[in-house]
């Protein structure tokens, strides 16, 4: 099963990895490890809505169960 099959219409949250810096106007800014996504209305696609560090507090803030997370391994 794909994943999006898997999550057509529900939110999920997946891991990116490590979080990762980059670097804009000489500033160096750090991206988050998780990202949500959420699905387009009308569509089979998601999108990201918010990446961030604290996967417990994007879960709670977003309503998204431990089922729903998918961590690279």
């Amino acid at each position: 099963m794909k994943l999006e099959e898997l999550f057509l219409g529900k939110p999920f949250i997946s891991d990116l990895g490590e979080a990762q810096t980059i670097t804009e106007k000489e500033q160096e800014i750090v991206v988050g490890q998780y990202a949500v996504w959420v699905p387009v209305r009308g569509t089979k696609r998601h999108q990201i809505v918010e990446v961030g560090d604290d996967l417990g507090s994007l879960m709670s803030k977003y309503n998204i169960s431990e089922e729903s997370v998918c961590v690279l391994v």
